[in-house]
């Protein structure tokens, strides 16, 4: 039977199962949902840890654990048990960062990259995206609100990586993980709930692609940028985008916004600890009681849970793929 390993650095320390700092639970989390990784350390007999120190927590079996979050301590708190340690990824210097900025004729990844780099968060994967002829940043949104919106507008995912770096791609998944009834599954949700929109409409604010070129501004024209996605009977979003300035653009955000809104199923699993996994991967679910459950999913969310009590169990929450 395989044995379970960890190595937490914190500081300058690295903390095994032989230590004597004693690991006493362990809680990571990350979401598409939510812009920052985070995790939760409680330790007894903990080493000199001051808030900034750098965190990396590795869990696996045998001799190879897997980084499963980096970071740093944000909090430190003293409780009966020990040390609290409140570690987050350095993605939160994405939300608290708020910029004025210009960038023309620049791809969705060039735009990214550069308010990453201003910020100072490591890039990581990332795709060109749309091509947009002007694309305005300004100071009442986070420069995360702002990629976040970015990432929208190009059927993209936004989120750190088990490295601690920024991933700015659509979602195609290297890997695909696991989880079957019986074998390794503790418990697992799964639902249904059909989306009521049925199309999408994004307005924009200049008439290039009605002859006007890419570098005319909206009051150049009284001729409408509008692109379109899905049925217009029934249910419709209607979204004003003015960065869409030509025909094509409006009709790309529109496809993504629209593809978004269609997930119908999605749930979560509690399984066996399973380091590997990492968000925008994809899950394969067998075996379950209901046949018509089993399938491949999206990987949005991932909870790796370490406690003396309960051992190693890993939660992931999921969607259908699109």
């Amino acid at each position: 039977m395989p044995t379970f390993q960890y190595q937490i650095t914190v500081g300058s320390t690295t903390l095994t199962p032989t230590s004597e700092a004693a690991l006493v639970s362990l809680i990571a989390e990350a979401d598409l949902a939510v812009p920052v990784n985070s995790c939760r350390l409680v330790l007894a007999n903990p080493p000199t840890l001051t808030v900034g120190d750098a965190v990396e927590v590795k869990l696996g079996y045998d001799s190879a654990p897997q980084s499963v979050f980096k970071g740093e301590i944000a909090h430190l708190h003293w409780v009966l048990d020990g040390l609290e340690v409140e570690a987050v990824s350095q993605l939160r210097r994405l939300t608290t960062t708020y910029l004025n900025l210009l960038f023309e004729k620049s791809t969705a990844k060039a735009i990214a990259t550069d308010v990453a780099k201003r910020c100072r968060v490591s890039m990581g994967k990332a795709e060109a995206g749309i091509q947009f002829p002007a694309y305005a940043l300004g100071d009442q949104t986070s420069a995360y609100g702002h990629l976040h919106h970015l990432a929208e507008q190009c059927g993209f995912d936004i989120y750190g990586d088990c490295a601690d770096k920024l991933v700015f791609a659509p979602y195609k998944p290297s890997q695909t993980h696991d989880f079957s009834y019986g074998v390794n599954i503790l418990a697992y949700s799964w639902s249904e709930r059909p989306s009521p929109l049925t199309g999408v409409e994004v307005y924009g604010e200049s008439p290039a692609s009605q002859g006007q070129g890419d570098q005319a501004y909206s009051w150049l024209s009284k001729k409408e940028v509008k692109g379109s996605s899905g049925k217009r009977s029934g249910t419709t979003l209607h979204r004003v985008e003015p960065t869409a300035r030509t025909q094509a653009i409006a009709g790309n955000i529109a496809t993504a916004l629209l593809k978004a809104h269609q997930v119908q199923r999605q749930g979560w699993v509690k399984g066996l600890g399973n380091p590997a996994v990492g968000l925008g991967d994809r899950l394969s679910l067998a075996k379950l009681p209901i046949a018509a459950h089993s399938g491949r999913y999206k990987i949005t969310g991932v909870r790796h849970c370490l406690s003396q009590r309960r051992g190693f169990c890993t939660t992931l929450q999921w969607q259908e793929e699109p």
